[in-house]
């Protein structure tokens, strides 16, 4: 598969996810190339990340590897994600390990209140 092509194919796969991707703040999309590997980097403003991530194709294995780049130089490195799990994977990083927790439900009630009250 052409690298383009490679490139578009995890932008989709992210993106069909609907509103999850969404909520990361999700924007500023680059298509590059990392650590050899053909790779869509983006920006979020998760709760739990906040920065730079990079989805690249393993083409030796066909899995996606996953860097985050944080503030100091760290980088948290995920690394042979199925397509299916491609989405909770970034979600688990990004946004929240578990959505249904009492606590994600007070930190998403409270940034809706402060959007809201800037508008």
């Amino acid at each position: 598969m052409e690298n383009r092509a490679i490139i578009n194919e995890i932008y989709r796969t992210i993106m069909k996810a609907g509103i999850i991707p969404l909520s990361w703040g999700i924007n500023t999309f680059k298509a590059t190339w990392y650590r050899g590997m053909p790779t869509l980097k983006f920006h979020v403003n998760g709760f739990m990340h906040k920065g730079d991530v990079a989805v690249c194709l393993n083409r030796g294995t066909d899995l996606y590897d996953i860097f985050l780049f944080g503030k100091n130089d760290h980088v948290t490195f995920m690394e042979g994600i199925g397509c299916e799990e491609l989405v909770s994977a970034l979600d688990s990083a990004i946004e929240t390990d578990d959505p249904t927790s009492k606590e994600y439900g007070i930190k998403v009630r409270k940034f809706l209140f402060e959007t809201l009250k800037e508008l």
